[in-house]
């Protein structure tokens, strides 16, 4: 957390499925919300593409 700004994920995923990412990256008390889904499987790591995805949503604004 820098000077208060948060970034926030939230996964919404049943196994086995599509993951979808909420995530609400909140600057200056202004809050971007961006949703996102990608094909995930078990075998597959998810910190990773948590990464890239909280990534993305601090580029998307």
């Amino acid at each position: 957390m820098i000077w208060k700004d948060t970034i926030e994920a939230e996964v919404l995923y049943p196994k086995n499925t599509a993951m979808r990412l909420l995530l609400r990256h909140t600057v200056q008390k202004r809050e971007y919300r961006v949703l996102e889904e990608a094909s995930v499987s078990e075998g597959c790591g998810h910190i990773p593409l948590l990464v890239d995805a909280l990534d993305l949503a601090n580029q998307s604004h």
